[in-house]
């Protein structure tokens, strides 16, 4: 069977809902060079939980999509994919310490007579990715200076280095200190970056709140305008005293697009404290089968109840919905969970009609604002780990 048949019957088994037997087809079209097949490999492999598999194993979605790119320079979707992965990567290897890292010691600006610096090749590893991630969006702005979500894009690779900056230097608030040059820097990238974004798109959540912080960071005049403006499109993240902005003729008033966020909350270390992975697609059918695949983990290993009285955090699972960018609602999964033949815990969504998002999905890639377990964070397509235990 040729490629292009084998990804027809990956598309019609994807159709029906059957993304486990789609599999196979769609695994074998890619490997047979059919760009189409890898590009959708490697987005279906962004959803499934990965914290045991080597990078470059067949499960991570990495190599597929870059292969997408190979075959299709102009595959949009991966390039996006792509630049959203590497975005998380480098918020797991931010924090990390280089001593035990496997890094290339070619990527290391040192004499190569010498033993090569880790700490040099760590930050040569990172300032890598990150330049990459800007290439990738910078090349897709280039195609089509209109593309808003390779805009947000670059507003969240911007806002994760300022976060960082801002936690390694222990900043308590604003203003920023004028000796801070490196901070300064790292501010002025952020601040283009949303200005960019929200001139494409004022209602994008995620840009107007990371506009508003960074202008507040640079004491801007015009801070407070865009804290009003956040105010307006998500009021339902205000002070429950407070009372909710007065809508204004030409401030987007709600987002354009609905997602759902997972959240799966398990114990991570001897003190009680829950860690929170989440899957974050606007396709329930995507969610229903990532799903599947995180609590395939759990065989034999049955849900914490919140009636226990063992001294220790319950174990949650928890569906949120948005709907026009805005947090709408929440289903506790727990009670719908069962047990599965081969003793794995499994939903069953047959027992409840779980809210359905009435505006556009959220494009795959494009980077959204949502309020989590550890409070609000920019979220990403696919499966990501709780960032609290990265390192």
């Amino acid at each position: 069977m040729d490629p292009q048949r084998r990804f027809d019957r990956a598309t019609a088994l994807l159709d029906a809902g059957e993304f486990d037997a789609a599999g196979e087809p769609l695994l074998e079209a890619a490997e047979g060079g059919h760009a189409k097949a890898a590009s959708m490999l490697g987005r279906l492999l962004c959803l499934n939980p990965r914290p045991w598999l080597p990078r470059d194993a067949p499960g991570d979605p990495e190599p597929w999509l870059r292969r997408a790119l190979e075959l299709d320079r102009g595959d949009r979707q991966a390039a996006l994919l792509l630049a959203s992965l590497l975005d998380r990567e480098l918020l797991e290897m931010r924090p990390q310490e280089p001593w035990d890292q496997d890094i290339d010691p070619d990527d290391a600006e040192s004499d190569p007579d010498e033993e090569p610096d880790p700490e040099e090749a760590w930050e040569a590893e990172i300032a890598r990715r990150h330049d990459e991630v800007i290439a990738l969006l910078d090349g897709l702005l280039a195609a089509d200076p209109g593309d808003a979500a390779a805009a947000v894009g670059l507003v969240s690779l911007h806002a994760a280095a300022w976060d960082h900056h801002v936690e390694e230097s222990g900043r308590d608030g604003p203003p920023l200190p004028e000796s801070d040059e490196a901070g300064r820097a790292l501010l002025a990238s952020l601040v283009e970056a949303a200005r960019r974004a929200t001139d494409l798109d004022p209602s994008d959540a995620f840009a107007v709140s990371a506009l508003a912080a960074a202008l507040r960071w640079s004491g801007a005049p015009d801070a407070a305008e865009w804290e009003q403006r956040f105010a307006v499109l998500c009021p339902e993240w205000m002070d429950a005293d407070s009372e909710p902005p007065p809508a204004r003729e030409g401030v987007p008033s709600e987002g354009r697009y609905g997602w759902y966020v997972l959240e799966f909350g398990q114990m991570a270390d001897n003190y009680g404290t829950n860690s929170f992975d989440r899957v974050v697609t606007a396709d329930l059918g995507e969610l229903r089968w990532a799903c599947g695949k995180l609590l395939g983990h759990l065989r034999g290993s049955p849900f914490r109840q919140i009636d226990q009285d063992d001294g220790q955090p319950p174990e949650c699972l928890t569906l949120s919905v948005y709907d026009a960018g805005r947090h709408v609602a929440d289903v506790d999964l727990v009670p719908y969970l069962r047990t599965a033949p081969d003793a794995a815990p499994v939903v069953d969504w047959a027992a409840f009609d779980p809210p359905r998002p009435a505006s556009p999905p959220l494009p795959p890639g494009r980077p959204a604002l949502a309020w989590l377990s550890l409070g609000a964070d920019a979220v990403h397509y696919g499966f990501s780990d709780d960032p609290r235990y990265y390192c």
